[in-house]
């Protein structure tokens, strides 16, 4: 089968913004050419340094056919600067598939303009479309208050939200929340199936032994609290440096924070740092690829899922939850949902309540000083995600249901 899959921000373990974009997309399309598929994938290239020239290009990338087409875009640029760049790109890559010859169209969000090109496409070949949600746009970023619910931007966007999952034959959700964000459309439930984000088994494993980034940052026997991602508004990275700030007035000075990443929020979390005096809490940049990811995790004693306390985000399927249970690493997160629901019903972290840094600092001391505890739970993510998020296993959940629609 030939499947056109479409991703506007595809990246490989060793290309893009490496441990903290997540490259789901470059796992399941090899796993999916691994079962005999051939893989079309489009895609943009962000940087506009690398590439100059306005033009598509096609390499081969561990069996994936990838078309890119250079479109700038970084989580630095406001909200109207990535409207521009969604649309352009939904432009190039609907006029794109008219050139490619597909028997199935894959399409994932975000962003939801990847819609357009999947639903131009099914119509033009009158091939049938299977779409992902990645989380529920336009509902979220209308939480946050980033715009306004009774905005055209909105009202454009919910329309075509309805129109990506009612063109669609089959939708992937990652979460339950996120399923019954979709079902509440009127969408009937057999037509969605939840594929979370998965664990990469090999890559990510409890038997890495790695010194490097404790003698890099100087860190001798302290207490490493890790975070590992996008440093934006929804990350809500703030809240981390009050739990850092408690921690240090309290005299625990044993306790380490890394924030590896990079994002919007950058230097507005470097400046609380400096002005708050911070000395517990170290910034990682973004690292050559995911193997220094899992180094930097191996080394660490607990890690933190996070999020801002908005409901719809707590319906999201973040890979460093993912990338953290395949490390076996116990996760402090306070997300109340389903992520808290795995914590808590398998042992492996803690759910601390959002908007209280003073219990989630106390959450830290309680794993700091009960070792044999985390040591139970660092063992329990690890069973987690060999019994329930195999990648490979649910990769091939996704290519029967690819299979039914040929």
């Amino acid at each position: 089968m030939k499947i056109l899959y479409l991703h506007q921000y595809f990246q490989t373990p060793n290309k893009g913004v490496v441990g903290i974009a997540g490259t789901r997309s470059y796992e399941i399309a090899k796993l999916l050419s691994s079962f005999g598929h051939k893989i079309i994938l489009i895609t943009s290239e962000t940087n506009p340094v690398l590439r100059a020239k306005k033009r598509w290009t096609i390499e081969n990338i561990d069996g994936i056919e990838v078309h890119s087409y250079p479109v700038p875009y970084s989580n630095e640029m406001n909200f109207y600067e990535r409207i521009k760049a969604f649309i352009f790109f939904a432009y190039v890559a609907s006029i794109r598939t008219l050139s490619i010859e597909f028997d199935i169209i894959f399409a994932t969000s975000t962003p939801l303009t990847i819609g357009i090109p999947a639903i131009f496409a099914s119509i033009i070949s009158k091939k049938k479309m299977i779409f992902e949600v990645r989380d529920l746009w336009p509902d979220a970023v209308a939480e946050m208050f980033i715009i306004n619910k009774k905005s055209p931007i909105y009202w454009i966007a919910k329309r075509l939200e309805m129109l990506c999952y009612k063109k669609a034959s089959h939708i992937f959700a990652l979460s339950p929340g996120i399923k019954n964000g979709i079902t509440r459309n009127k969408i009937p439930d057999e037509k969605v199936t939840i594929i979370p984000n998965s664990c990469d088994l090999k890559l990510f494993s409890p038997e890495i032994r790695s010194s490097f980034y404790r003698k890099k940052f100087g860190i001798k026997s302290e207490f490493i609290v890790l975070y590992f991602g996008t440093f934006g508004e929804a990350n809500d990275l703030s809240f981390v440096l009050k739990v850092a700030e408690v921690l240090l007035k309290n005299n625990h000075s044993d306790i380490v924070f890394i924030l590896h990443g990079k994002g919007k929020e950058s230097e507005m979390l470097k400046g609380i740092c400096k002005d708050k005096k911070l000395s517990n809490v170290i910034f990682s940049n973004p690292m050559p690829n995911k193997e220094d990811v899992a180094k930097l995790i191996s080394e660490s004693d607990v890690t933190l899922t996070i999020y801002k306390n908005i409901p719809l985000l707590q319906t999201c399927s973040p890979n460093k939850f993912f990338d953290s249970l395949a490390s076996g690493k116990a996760v402090i997160t306070n997300m109340d949902g389903w992520i808290r629901n795995i914590v808590e019903s398998n042992n492996c972290g803690i759910y601390s309540p959002p908007d209280c840094p003073e219990e989630f600092a106390d959450n830290i001391l309680y794993l700091r000083d009960n070792k044999n505890k985390l040591k139970q739970m660092n063992l329990n993510a690890r069973i987690v995600a060999e019994r329930d998020f195999n990648r490979v296993i649910l990769t091939q959940k996704m290519n029967a249901i690819f299979r039914r629609y040929n």
